[in-house]
């Protein structure tokens, strides 16, 4: 396609891309867990699980990539 750039990472870069995603899986978790003990924060605990698969995923992805 004409306009698009591909976007070529080194290696450290996708270990530092993997570990963010990773660390804000954990959070996401967190959030879940801290929303159903207590009260939601911005979304509700099992959309918060949701946002925390797909940042695991993409953040395996990026641990391949590497």
């Amino acid at each position: 396609m004409r306009g698009v750039k591909e976007m070529n990472f080194e290696k450290q870069q996708w270990h530092q891309i993997s570990l963010f995603l990773m660390l804000a899986s954990a959070f996401s978790v967190f959030a879940a867990t801290w929303g159903f003990i207590f009260a939601d924060l911005i979304l509700a605990s099992t959309q918060w699980l949701l946002v925390a698969a797909v940042l695991a995923i993409f953040g395996l992805y990026a641990r391949l990539e590497e």
